[in-house]
């Protein structure tokens, strides 16, 4: 039976762990929790606390934030009372199973764990990090948050800026893996917990990788198809346990195969149908959109929709997204995330509060493309013809750039950079770095020891050549998802958790289910491109029960008209809010030469790609975030 759909709201809690020190001024100058050298600000806000033992000797301490999925399962297994806290249920799992109750736990959550026996604090969160962790290190403390803007503002860590994460983020890149905008404040990776010393000396302990190691072997093809499907409806199952109330329905696959499992489990446990949730752009409807109302009546789903002009109320999407980058955890590259916002908020202030989201299909049910340089090396020719016609069919490719992409980019150039880093590693390496130099903009890093460092950064991003050992690849497929730092592991993991929480959401999504991650990326690329299709494990669950959708055959369609249209409006807003002259945050730090970005070619308004446009906005959206916070 799903929980009573529960308030959502942006934590504003911090934490400071001091084991040599008291914090008497912060203890006078706001409300906190006081456990051992465990020291909670503004707990009774938004996160729960407990204790077990005596914390100021042997005992233990517990500050738990989010929520666990499977609490039926956990309090049978740990023989404890239903109506438990998760903080006191957390603390039982930690008691009973110790640091691998990281690894046990499942759900959306931080939890920090002081251990008086041992006399270590550890710090970690769901095993895809999409709670995120922060922390730093100052005056012989170390504080910690799952909000940034909390932990920056809290007086105590200073806001200085990173330099480095904002010259890759104007350069399309994301931060590194434990970096944040804040300089002195590092993000814990996703699968890990941070195990912090008496001496405040930190390791980072990785319980959990989202990929196979090379020498796994694949589940079998065989039976692939049926065990998908249940790995599918019991990863939905967690979902609805958790309250969701409705589902937001774009229309795409991977959201109609959520809306079709829902109404399965609503209908065999005697629920009421979940609200479907819809926007619209308010033009003429795309094939998706055509989708929406076709679904809810077949599922019997009642459906609210609504459209840009109806969040945006007569305002400008990119003023809307510039006027909203104060508040949020970093610069955006997102440009339309004043748009969302609203249509969050929008949906919330109607009481819906929990749902269910497709998002993630595109992370783990795709076929990376070096699963074309396995083909090859193996000459398995049909399979490759195979693997260009889903990417023409279903993918949304078209045959020249399917062909160009699998063939040469993805298929044999990986094969040529293997050998070339095997036979000749150096002029490689000098081949690459000159490269990179030429191909940064003039008016990028003007600082040239910043500038250095960011070559030096975009090199180590490459997926390596060989592996650690000098070896080529056992599977290039394997290697390169290995390697790849996935930015919904991330980023885009900490964005998303902020944007939600911030607006009153708690979004929940079967294809981010930790099982079902496991399950999915140990299926074979090739059972992955069932029936010839893109995402062809999906479309037999969806054909089964929407037959007359057709989606077992649908293509991704992008309207010609549409990304015109798109286009010519992303232009003239950018072109209406640009202004470098006022760019002198970035300026200031050496990020960007305002002298030289008057004569560069990102000041015409009339390109026709998105790129220059969108690197505006970035520039925009981070002097915008620094005037705020740096």
């Amino acid at each position: 039976m799903a929980e009573a759909s529960p308030a959502v709201a942006l934590p504003g809690w911090y934490a400071c762990f001091s084991p040599a020190r008291p914090l008497q001024v912060h203890l006078q100058r706001e409300a906190a929790v006081r456990l051992g050298p465990l020291t909670v600000f503004r707990a009774a806000e938004d996160c729960g606390v407990a204790s077990y033992g005596n914390p100021q000797e042997d005992g233990g301490a517990i500050l738990f934030d989010g929520h666990l999925s499977d609490r039926d399962e956990l309090i049978r297994e740990l023989q404890l009372p239903a109506d438990l806290s998760d903080a006191r249920l957390a603390a039982a799992a930690y008691q009973r199973w110790g640091r691998d109750a990281f690894d046990r736990l499942d759900g959306r959550y931080l939890l920090a764990v002081w251990d008086g026996r041992n006399r270590q604090l550890l710090i970690g969160h769901d095993a895809l990090g999409r709670h995120p962790v922060f922390y730093a290190h100052e005056n012989g403390s170390l504080w910690f948050s799952s909000n940034i803007l909390a932990l920056a503002s809290c007086g105590s860590v200073p806001r200085r800026p990173n330099r480095l994460s904002l010259a890759l983020l104007i350069l399309f890149h994301w931060p590194e893996a434990g970096q944040t905008f804040f300089e002195r404040i590092r993000r814990l990776r996703p699968g890990c917990y941070l195990e912090v010393n008496g001496s405040l000396e930190a390791s980072e302990h990785e319980y959990w990788h989202p990929f196979p190691a090379d020498h796994e072997d694949w589940l079998p093809d065989e039976g692939v198809v049926e065990q998908f499907e249940a790995a599918l409806t019991a990863a939905l199952r967690r979902c609805m346990q958790l309250g969701a109330q409705g589902l937001m329905l774009s229309g795409g696959l991977d959201s109609i195969t959520v809306a079709a499992l829902a109404a399965d489990y609503t209908r065999a446990n005697g629920l009421p149908p979940l609200v479907a949730v819809s926007g619209r752009s308010g033009r003429a409807p795309s094939a998706e959109e055509s989708r929406q109302p076709i679904v809810t009546a077949a599922l019997g789903m009642p459906h609210v929709v609504s459209t840009t002009p109806e969040w945006l109320q007569g305002r400008d999407g990119i003023e809307l997204s510039l006027e909203i980058a104060p508040s949020l955890p970093s610069p955006s590259r997102i440009y339309w995330v004043g748009t969302y916002t609203a249509f969050y908020r929008r949906t919330a202030a109607q009481g819906l509060r929990v749902l269910l989201t497709g998002a993630g299909g595109d992370n783990w049910l795709g076929v990376a493309d070096p699963h074309a340089a396995d083909l090859l090396r193996r000459l398995r020719l049909f399979e490759l013809a195979r693997l260009i016609r889903a990417d023409v069919a279903t993918g949304g490719g078209s045959p020249r750039g399917a062909a160009r992409r699998l063939l040469w980019t993805s298929g044999l150039r990986p094969h040529v950079d293997s050998l070339a880093a095997w036979m000749l590693p150096e002029q490689k390496l000098r081949y690459h770095r000159r490269r990179w130099h030429e191909h940064l903009p003039a008016w990028v890093c003007p600082d040239r020891p910043l500038r250095e460092e960011v070559v030096e950064r975009l090199l180590a991003r490459r997926t390596p050549p060989l592996t650690s050992d000098g070896r080529l690849p056992r599977s290039y497929y394997r290697h390169t998802l290995r390697s790849l730092t996935n930015p919904y592991m991330h980023y885009e993991n900490e964005t998303a958790y902020h944007v939600e929480t911030w607006c009153g959401l708690r979004l929940l999504s079967p294809y981010h289910d930790r099982r079902f991650v496991s399950f999915a990326n140990r299926v074979s690329p090739r059972a992955l491109v069932h029936g010839a299709r893109y995402k062809g494990l999906l479309r037999p669950i969806v054909a089964r029960r929407l037959p007359h959708l057709s989606l077992d055959r649908q293509r991704k369609e992008y309207s010609e008209q549409d990304r015109a249209w798109q286009l010519a409006e992303l232009r003239e807003s950018i072109s209406r809010a640009w202004m470098p002259s006022q760019l002198e945050e970035l300026s200031a730090l050496g990020v960007v030469d305002l002298r030289v970005l008057a004569d560069e070619s990102l000041q015409s308004g009339a390109d026709q790609r998105y790129e220059p446009h969108i690197q505006k906005f970035i520039l925009m959206s981070a002097e915008r975030w620094l005037r705020a916070h740096g």
